[in-house]
């Protein structure tokens, strides 16, 4: 049973089931099988073998040998096949004459391979690399279009192949396009170079996006602090020492920030206007306070105000 994300691989031993569609896929990786069941094999599917018109029992060693890997050859077409296309080729004799039954049926005869070719030609000249695809994805869609032809007997140079993918990329390429012609030798670089070249370059591109992103969601001042760390990063990344001072540093503004948010804050409250009911209360006892002040400068300057007082008690 399959992992969850994962897909159970081919048998190894087992040939490619083929029910009629994406034939070039099948025939490769039947041509590969045969291979590895004996070369001498793929020799007879490639370029046939004659019958002995004679009795069995006077074959000779070597027609006996070919005619049992025609057998094994034809047995593991038959085990690849389902119902309808073992209906094409149940009548033929050879496996060489079932691997060009099939070749006609499903890829045409010489002028309908002149056309795909044709079709397949427009197609790779015409090819672009689309704004939001990625290498990978560009080389998966550009892989097709070469396979396709390769099927059709049109191969191309490894410098015919990295010329049209570096014709192909948008222009925010043009940097590493003018960077690979003018450091690289076109044709001594491999594809396989070529694509990890431009992935790593695509990486780049993507750090720097985010980046973009990110800036221009901060208010100008952060937006200026993070463009200068960031430059302190780069120009110390050279060396441990450095490193640590940048560290230092950071730590530092941080702590910095932090006692700076703490004293706006704190001004900010000082500022911020009394409630009503504290000032009307505030109001009330400098008023009481006036008051007794009053009343006791009036008693110490008439005494005799306080004798209705004490007879009344």
């Amino acid at each position: 049973m399959a992992l969850h994300g994962f897909q159970e691989s081919f048998l190894v031993f087992r040939p490619l089931f083929f029910n009629g569609s994406n034939y070039t896929y099948w025939k490769t990786r039947m041509r590969v099988f045969l291979i590895s069941l004996d070369f001498n094999l793929w020799n007879i599917v490639e370029n046939g073998f004659q019958l002995p018109f004679k009795p069995t029992n006077e074959w000779s060693d070597l027609e006996k040998r070919s005619f049992s890997l025609n057998a094994k050859a034809m047995n593991a077409l038959f085990c690849a096949l389902d119902k309808n296309e073992f209906n094409r080729i149940s009548t033929c004799k050879t496996v060489f004459e079932i691997w060009r039954t099939l070749e006609i049926t499903h890829e045409g005869t010489s002028r309908v391979k002149d056309s795909k070719v044709n079709i397949l030609m427009h197609d790779f000249e015409v090819f672009r690399m689309a704004p939001s695809e990625t290498i990978d994805d560009m080389f998966s869609c550009f892989s097709n279009v070469i396979n396709s032809l390769k099927a059709l007997g049109k191969c191309f140079s490894d410098f015919e192949l990295i010329s049209k993918i570096l014709k192909s990329l948008p222009k925010r390429w043009d940097p590493k396009v003018t960077t690979i012609q003018e450091a690289k030798d076109l044709n001594n670089l491999s594809i396989e170079e070529l694509i990890g070249s431009l992935m790593t370059y695509e990486m780049s591109l993507l750090e720097h996006f985010e980046l973009d992103e990110h800036l221009n969601h901060l208010p100008k001042n952060r937006k200026d602090l993070e463009l200068r760390t960031m430059k302190c990063h780069l120009s110390d990344d050279s060396s441990d020492e450095d490193n640590e001072n940048f560290e230092l540093q950071t730590l530092n503004f941080n702590k910095f920030i932090k006692q700076k948010s703490k004293i706006d804050n704190e001004l900010k409250r000082r500022k911020r206007p009394k409630k009503k009911k504290a000032c009307k209360e505030e109001s009330s006892k400098e008023e009481a306070k006036w008051a007794l002040t009053v009343f006791d400068n009036e008693v110490r300057n008439s005494p005799k105000l306080l004798l209705p007082y004490f007879e009344i008690t």
